[in-house]
């Protein structure tokens, strides 16, 4: 599927793909993915030292969006 967004790691690049955004639309109804994905690109952009690796992306990414999705409830 393409590629959606792309978040900076340590080294290289995640690429986010359309069917990865389709299972988090899915997981978090409450929550835009591609806002949020963008938010989290320029927090990585940001924030240099604290970006993930290639392994840790997918939860580094579910973990913000499961905060979000329970910042809309409360």
């Amino acid at each position: 599927t393409p590629v959606v967004e792309s978040i900076p790691l340590v080294a290289g690049w995640f690429e986010v793909r359309q069917s990865f955004v389709e299972e988090l639309d899915r997981a978090y109804p409450a929550i835009d993915p591609i806002l949020t994905l963008r938010e989290i690109r320029a927090w990585c952009v940001a924030n240099p030292k604290n970006r993930k690796t290639a392994g840790g992306a997918t939860r580094f990414i579910n973990g913000w969006f499961a905060r979000e999705q329970n910042r809309q409830r409360a």
